[in-house]
């Protein structure tokens, strides 16, 4: 469940960026080294994005990642930091034991 919830927050900004700044999914990918497939499936949400991943989107201004104890925050670099969403893996754990019991 975070997983997927990471993988939507990193599409949202991914799409946000690009059409803040105008720029197709290729010409996107051109700029930070990847095919265009790549930015399509972050875009989809269909894979969880790598540390490798996380770490040239937030270098090239697209996103903040925070990842600490209590939960990982994902933000839009431009957007005056707004938190897309809070992920915290307490509550994870806790839907998980509940289902299970």
């Amino acid at each position: 469940m975070a997983r997927t919830k990471l993988a939507d927050d990193v599409s949202v900004a991914v799409v946000r960026y690009r059409e803040e700044h105008r720029l197709s999914q290729t010409e996107f990918a051109r700029r930070l080294g990847w095919k265009q497939p790549h930015v399509a499936r972050l875009e989809r949400g269909d894979v969880t994005p790598s540390l490798e991943s996380l770490q040239r989107l937030a270098r090239a201004g697209v996103i903040e990642v925070q990842v600490k104890r209590q939960g990982t925050i994902v933000k839009n670099a431009d957007s005056a930091g707004s938190v897309i969403r809070k992920h915290n893996p307490e509550n994870h754990v806790k839907r998980l034991a509940s289902s299970t019991a």
